[in-house]
């Protein structure tokens, strides 16, 4: 099935790196919560979100990435009316196939380019067995967590990313 836009017309199926450059260029450009407002974000994004009629801040897209897999993009925020101050990507594999080939999106495709991009990126480990590893890419207020596959290590550029979310903290400055 392909993917649909806000208003239920088909749209063209993206490859993953197609996907992937899009968000980073997103990612990339995020200075501050203003710039995760739903119509900057279908901007530097490319494609057109679904809304809430009551909450214009409360978007969401998923869509089919060639080969079956498919992704999602969900806005959070603080409270109703206000501008996100998350994004939350979702990578789903396609189902019946070997995981290398099954995989949606993988830490290659983002790591070096947040880099690029002025982000510092950090390694953390799986904090136990089974459990998830991620890496982290700070700059400024912008903060991106990518969540890859049980037990992966550092140096394994292949490993699948399941979640990424994009959090923009809000600094207040001391008189």
């Amino acid at each position: 099935m392909p993917a649909t836009n806000a208003v239920g017309q088909a749209v063209l199926e993206v490859t993953p790196e197609v996907l992937a450059q899009r968000i980073v260029r997103m990612i990339i450009s995020i200075q501050g919560k203003q710039d995760v407002a739903r119509l900057q974000v279908e901007k530097e994004f490319g494609v057109k979100l679904k809304y809430d009629a009551n909450d214009p801040q409360a978007f969401w897209i998923s869509g089919e990435l060639v080969g079956g897999k498919r992704y999602s993009l969900e806005s959070i925020s603080d409270a109703n009316g206000q501008l996100a101050s998350r994004l939350g990507f979702e990578f789903f594999r396609s189902a019946g196939t070997p995981d290398q080939v099954a995989c949606a999106q993988t830490i290659a495709l983002y790591r070096q380019s947040l880099v690029d991009g002025g982000f510092k990126a950090q390694w953390v480990g799986s904090p136990r067995r089974g459990s998830p590893a991620r890496w982290r890419f700070e700059r400024n207020s912008v903060v991106v967590t990518a969540l890859d596959g049980a037990d992966t290590r550092e140096d394994n550029a292949q490993a699948c990313v399941s979640k990424l979310m994009v959090l923009v903290l809000s600094f207040q400055r001391v008189p």
